[in-house]
Order: C-alpha cells, then sequence, then structure tokens
C-alpha cells in the first residue's frame, strides 16, 4: 500500500486540549499545574482563533503539540504553558494592528498567565532571528541564562512539532532535517537527551515524500500562514467600515470647503 505520509511519525503527541490534559495527568503535573495550563490555553484560543498555518492545520493544534513535546521531557508547567502561547507576539491577535512586541502586549500575558510564564515567552521572541542560525546558539548555550536556555528549548520544541506534523511543506522540514546534528547536539548541552533522541530518529530515517500529497498542500495555501474569520464576523466588520464611512462624510460636509470636494466627487461618480 502506497505511503502517503510526507514525513515519519515517531511519536504521537497532543494536538487538543484534552489530550494534552490526560497527557500531562499521566506524567505526574499537579493539579495547579494544570490549572496554569488550562489558562493558557484559554489564552491561545483568544489569540490564534481563525489562524491556520501553511500546511492548513490549526494553530491551535500546533501549540499544544508544542506543549506536548514540552511536557513529555517534564520541564516546569510554567514552561509547558510557554509553549502553549510561544509566539503570541509575533503570530497573536491582540485585536491591534501590528505583529510585534510591545508593553501592553506583555502586561495583557502577565495578567492572564503570571510574569514568569511571560519571561519565557518574551525569550522566544528575541530567539526568533536566530531559527536558522542553530551554530550560535549552541555556541554560547552554556552561558545564557535559565530563561534563556529554556526559550531555546521551546524554540527546538517547535520546530520539531512542525517538523513531525508539517513535514509536507519543506519549510518545515529543511530546517530540521539540515540542523539535525547541531539541533542534537544543544538538547544535550541543555539535559535534554530525550528530545535529543527523538530528533536523531527524526532525521535518520524520512519517509518517501507522496508528491501528489505534498503538491496538494502546497497549492492550498501557497506556502503562507493565514487567518480565516468566521463569515459573520467578516459582515460585522462591513457594517462596522460602512457606518464609519457614513459618519466621516457627515462630519467632513460641516466644513465647507470638504463639503465642496465631496459633492464633486459625487457629481463626477455619477457622470462617469
Amino acid at each position: 500500500m502506497a505511503n502517503l505520509r510526507c514525513q515519519p511519525t515517531r511519536r504521537a503527541y497532543p494536538q487538543t486540549n484534552l489530550q494534552l490534559f490526560n497527557h500531562m495527568q499521566q506524567e505526574g503535573y499537579s493539579a495547579a499545574d494544570m490549572t496554569l495550563i488550562r489558562n493558557a490555553y484559554e489564552v491561545a484560543t483568544h489569540l490564534y482563533a481563525g489562524y491556520f498555518i501553511a500546511s492548513g492545520r490549526e494553530q491551535m493544534a500546533h501549540v499544544v503539540g508544542t506543549a506536548g513535546i514540552l511536557s513529555s521531557l517534564h520541564v516546569p508547567a510554567e514552561i509547558v504553558a510557554a509553549g502553549l502561547i510561544h509566539n503570541a507576539y509575533s503570530n497573536g491577535d491582540f485585536g491591534v494592528p501590528g505583529k510585534s512586541i510591545t508593553i501592553a502586549k506583555r502586561r495583557q500575558i502577565i495578567q492572564a498567565v503570571g510574569e514568569e510564564v511571560e519571561k519565557y515567552i518574551h525569550g522566544f521572541y528575541e530567539l526568533a532571528a536566530y531559527r536558522h542560525a542553530w551554530l550560535s546558539l549552541l555556541g554560547d548555550i552554556d552561558k545564557r541564562a535559565p530563561v534563556r536556555r529554556y526559550a531555546v528549548l521551546i524554540l527546538i520544541a517547535e520546530q520539531l512539532e512542525h517538523r513531525l506534523n508539517d513535514g509536507g511543506l519543506k519549510q518545515y522540514t529543511n530546517n530540521v532535517d539540515e540542523n539535525g546534528p547541531v539541533l542534537v547536539a544543544i538538547a544535550l548541552r541543555l539535559g535534554f537527551p530525550l528530545l535529543a533522541d527523538e530528533i536523531r530518529a527524526i532525521v535518520s530515517s524520512p519517509a518517501p515524500e507522496n508528491r501528489v500529497l505534498c503538491r496538494l498542500i502546497t497549492a492550498i495555501n501557497d506556502d503562507r500562514s493565514r487567518w480565516v474569520p468566521p463569515a459573520s464576523c467578516r459582515r460585522r466588520v462591513t457594517v462596522i467600515v460602512r457606518i464609519a464611512i457614513n459618519r466621516g462624510f457627515r462630519l467632513l460636509s460641516r466644513n465647507k470647503l470638504a463639503s465642496r470636494v465631496i459633492g464633486l466627487a459625487r457629481h463626477g461618480g455619477s457622470m462617469g
């Protein structure tokens, strides 16, 4: 029977909130830990609503999978929680324009999940430029503060999660496969031999690529992540914009010069 996978499957990590909760309970996390994870999950549902990554998979599945990898390493719950919202500042929807970090956004995250969790998320954001410079991270990993070291761990976990579940696209395959030995070395230097074994396994014997399936994935999504807001939300936004435009015209009409410009524009439109 033909192999329909674009990447090998080594270990199944959670993809839903209930799978993550059950997984963490089996790993021995406390009730307080689980409460923190639930709060982080709630934050994620707001930040990533309607967000699909380039493979067509929901962003929520990716962040839950990242948290699942981290919890399998038995790291503190604060790091698992950070894994759930690791890319908040680069991809999260805070209801304001721009994908960048601001004081207001940081305060919002701190209020929801605490200052310690936010530190790891902030550290992850600062590491974004190193996604393709793993040798630089390896060179100074021992000199980094604990928060920065865990941020590196989250970065590796999220890249591995993409490799496991979005490997049909080269952008998720190449980074891990081409830098496998360095990632293994970093994982070992961080003190996580099981993670090193997982990376070693995934890059040592990749499954044959199914060209038809991979072509379908790429054609649908054009290698880009995208937001897909529900139709009801799009209609509501359209109504709000129309109201704002109408109010703007009424305000401008009070100014004589602006009123003449609007009148000429309308007259020109009717003539056309």
